[in-house]
């Protein structure tokens, strides 16, 4: 009986990481689809050679979590990609989990062409980087902050 419950609980186990695993690809791709159409990669006269910039915590107190986060946008543009035959790419810059940190990488991703802000860990950095957002015309792909604020009324790009 113990076997059995052991080979149960392993396989429930691999399932739900499957099934996380698939949730985070299909959350990502339909966040990643959503934007190469708003900003045109599906036309047949376009091309697309800009980086997408990620605000994420790769150092200090969140970068666990941070780099699971990397994890998932890998897999979300390895699969849109894919599926879709586009080279969409990203690059991260590290907010360490700070406010000021989460700042200063989206000046330098918006200095460096990025159309398109994403990643924001938490809702402070979410809400720091609103205003440059808004002042650089730069929307945000936002799927981890959940403060209000964050998207209230007035803001047109986050």
């Amino acid at each position: 009986m113990t076997k059995q419950t052991d080979s149960t609980n392993q396989n429930a186990s691999r399932r739900q990481a499957a099934s996380r695993r698939n949730t985070l690809k299909v959350l990502g791709s339909a966040g990643l689809m959503g934007l190469a159409g708003c900003t045109g990669a599906f036309s047949e006269d376009s091309e697309w050679d800009e980086k997408i910039g990620v605000i994420m915590p790769q150092t200090g107190p969140l970068a666990g979590i941070g780099s699971q986060a990397e994890q998932a946008v890998e897999i979300a543009f390895d699969h849109v990609n894919e599926r879709l035959d586009l080279d969409l790419s990203f690059e991260i810059a590290d907010s360490q989990g700070d406010v000021e940190e989460a700042r200063n990488a989206a000046r330098t991703l918006t200095e460096d062409g990025a159309p398109v802000l994403a990643g924001m860990i938490t809702s402070d950095s979410a809400l720091a980087i609103r205003d440059i957002s808004e002042e650089e015309e730069i929307p945000i792909l936002n799927a981890y902050a959940n403060n209000d604020e964050v998207t209230q009324e007035g803001t047109d790009y986050t």
